[in-house]
């Protein structure tokens, strides 16, 4: 996969000279580009503007050969929404761990409320089930299994190399066992996770 604006061979640095990739009928790079491309999946719809939006609708348009005033040639384009796209990685965490054989492992938030732990089961549930969208984009449970890519998000020990955009491998969960530990049934998640 690439950003919208790398495939479109834009720099989203600003600079004094913006230098746009062109694409003209009868490109043979961008035809072969797109020779293969069934569907176009675009995430975080929220961020493509109108005119990056328009300047895609071209290139589609373009690559495929289509003559049409129907935007992008009635191409198949996925957009996904934050609450879809959480369900496809939980399912490939998942899948993931079934395949090495491996047992599922869900970490599940703790909230607080005026630095007190959320300890009422019903409403813990409810925060749980609420939208990442709603929870500054955090989810109420996080899938993990040995070998996935991980990104961070803030700055977490920036003397230690550990800022926003760090990608890394996530190896093993080393915890203390809350001797307090709540069990949730979830019904996007095995039982024995």
């Amino acid at each position: 996969g690439l950003t919208i604006h790398s495939f479109l061979g834009e720099s989203r640095k600003s600079s004094k000279k913006k230098q746009t990739r062109t694409f003209r009928p009868g490109d043979t790079k961008l035809e072969n580009e797109w020779r293969h491309v069934k569907y176009l999946i675009i995430d975080e719809m929220s961020m493509v503007g109108r005119s990056l939006l328009a300047r895609l609708n071209r290139v589609v348009k373009t690559a495929k050969h289509i003559n049409s005033e129907i935007p992008f040639g009635d191409a198949p384009i996925l957009v996904f929404r934050n609450t879809l796209r959480t369900q496809i990685n939980n399912r490939a965490v998942l899948n993931k761990a079934i395949e090495m054989a491996l047992r599922p492992m869900v970490c599940v938030a703790q909230d607080y409320f005026q630095r007190k732990i959320i300890d009422d089961l019903r409403l813990r549930k409810t925060i749980l089930e609420l939208p990442d969208n709603k929870t500054e984009h955090l989810p109420g449970d996080l899938p993990l299994v040995p070998g996935m890519p991980v990104l961070l998000t803030e700055n977490m020990a920036t003397e230690l190399g550990l800022s926003n955009g760090t990608r890394g491998i996530f190896h093993q969960l080393v915890y203390e066992e809350s001797s307090a530990d709540i069990q949730f049934q979830d019904k996007n998640f095995p039982t024995n996770t």
